[in-house]
């Protein structure tokens, strides 16, 4: 069973990144880019906490024949970024906002085994695997920003390297809103699927992608119970003991990994992720646990996500109960880009409907107010606290809800001990 526990723990990021990519390459061509268009209010798609801080721009890379070239022209001071993952998860480089206004960059994605060489002034980006999901996110400040980002969104262009160089740009702001579901526009969790069919997914996707040097460790160990063999995994050829230790291998990996999830760190009532989230050569249990709610997520040196769940005195955050968040000028989160506080329902992590439309509050906001030592105070709840608080106000719905704390372009100590979130200080219902 431990085999078999192993390799559910290995395979699960590996069959949820397959079945990511055969859900969208089924709207969206290999190489093209799908824009997701739409603000990120109550109407986004269902996927845990919804993010109104970005567009997203998506494609899957087929690396197999050449390179895949992105162009991107950065706008003033608009964040963006694009994340490479590989097929077993991982995150490789990152193309993101480096502060040049109105530079095009130019950026490779190359497949193992490519020798050849590329256009001069492109940065190559090396992948272990020939199948790369690419994720852009462009910073939106609101629904009144959206044509500007969406402008922004039509500028990327992806190109072949045998089609190099790319067609002048065509703008396209009046081009019609593209929505996607939500196993096309970000990794989400695929439905349960039996076990043994679970393994003969991991088995496909080890012949598709056969494991470079990063991930081939464990493959001998598998092949003992018919993984990642030479021949094609098949349940029906399996004998009584190997069938009955698969069998009992995923609920065994499952509690694995739900032990780890009620392990991750908190500090005054905010969960605290990993630091090693989206990394190769990491804790089994730790990549499993990512895959098992969603994929697609960010490295923690591109964005820090922290969770606040409970007040000052470990209570959980619950409306009709008012909160404040004072951050001290000192205390602000350091970041190089922008951060956001967002509230969610916390039964399912989605969006708080509200009449003023609020969906949380952005740093980048030049309403957001600050007091005259510099602190930024934010107020949590339910109803409008006021005129004068409105800029600083993340409307909550009625009953237990959790804030999250996104940190994009964090600055290396957030990593370290050197700085924690303040605690959530209820002050009345």
């Amino acid at each position: 069973m431990e085999i078999g526990t192993d390799a559910y723990l290995y395979g699960l990021p590996v069959v949820q990144m397959k079945h990511w990519r055969e859900q969208f390459l089924k709207h969206t061509p290999a190489n093209q880019f799908r824009h997701f268009r739409d603000y990120a209010g109550t109407n986004a798609p269902s996927v845990p906490s919804p993010n109104p801080d970005v567009l997203y721009s998506v494609a899957w890379l087929d690396l197999t024949k050449e390179p895949v070239l992105l162009s991107v022209i950065e706008k003033g001071d608009r964040y963006f970024s694009f994340q490479a993952q590989n097929a077993y998860g991982d995150n490789g480089f990152y193309a993101s906002l480096h502060g040049r206004t109105d530079r095009m960059e130019h950026h490779a994605y190359v497949g193992p085994g490519w020798s050849g060489k590329l256009p001069a002034g492109v940065q190559r980006f090396d992948n272990a695997t020939r199948l790369v999901a690419l994720v852009g996110r462009t910073y939106v400040a609101g629904p009144a920003d959206l044509a500007a980002a969406r402008a922004v969104q039509d500028s990327y262009q992806l190109t072949p390297l045998s089609q190099w160089p790319p067609p002048p740009i065509q703008s396209k702001t009046n081009s019609p809103s593209h929505t996607a579901t939500a196993a096309v526009v970000v990794g989400v969790a695929s439905e349960e699927i039996e076990p043994l069919q679970f393994f003969a997914r991991l088995d496909e996707c080890l012949h598709e992608e056969p494991p470079t040097f990063e991930y081939a460790a464990p493959i001998e160990r598998f092949i003992q119970i018919g993984i990642g063999g030479a021949t094609p995994f098949s349940p029906a050829g399996l004998d009584p003991a190997t069938r009955a230790g698969l069998l009992r291998a995923v609920p065994a990996a499952k509690a694995l990994i739900a032990a780890a999830k009620a392990k991750l760190s908190s500090v005054n009532g905010w969960i605290i992720p990993p630091a090693t989230i989206g990394k190769t050569r990491v804790d089994l249990i730790e990549r499993a646990a990512v895959a098992a709610t969603r994929i697609g997520i960010n490295s923690q040196r591109e964005c820090r996500y922290l969770v606040g769940q409970a007040d000052a005195a470990g209570q959980p955050l619950a409306s009709p109960g008012r909160y404040v968040i004072r951050f001290e000028k000192d205390q602000l989160p350091p970041v190089d880009g922008f951060w956001s506080l967002t509230a969610y329902r916390a039964a399912d992590r989605s969006l708080v409907d509200n009449p003023a439309g609020r969906y949380g509050l952005k740093s980048l906001d030049p309403a957001l107010r600050r007091g005259a030592d510099g602190s930024i105070e934010v107020s949590l709840q339910k109803e409008s606290p006021g005129p004068d608080r409105e800029a600083n106000w993340v409307p909550t719905p009625a009953g237990e809800f959790v804030v999250m704390l996104r940190m994009y372009n964090p600055k290396l100590f957030i990593r370290g001990p050197k700085w924690q979130p303040p605690v959530i200080q209820k002050i009345g219902s």
